[in-house]
């Protein structure tokens, strides 16, 4: 929410799985499904950022990385 108030812009929040029931490649790809499905409904790479603290940080480096080697276009952070 603060993100949202703070830029006025729309903000998804995605509920990942979390450790150690779910694996390191299993929530990358949770995070991977919704930009994808994002896409798929029209809404362009440019139009979506991506934002984490601390260990979500990682989570979002870590699924730019694997966007990049699954071949998505492009993101724009």
């Amino acid at each position: 929410m603060p993100m949202a108030n703070a830029t006025g812009l729309r903000v998804i929040s995605v509920d990942y799985s979390l450790a150690p029931s779910s694996k390191w490649g299993e929530i990358t790809s949770e995070v991977v499904s919704v930009i994808m499905a994002l896409k798929d409904q029209g809404v362009s790479l440019d139009d979506i950022g991506m934002h984490g603290d601390s260990a979500g940080g990682g989570l979002v480096a870590s699924s730019v990385l694997k966007m990049r080697d699954e071949g998505v276009d492009y993101l724009l952070l």
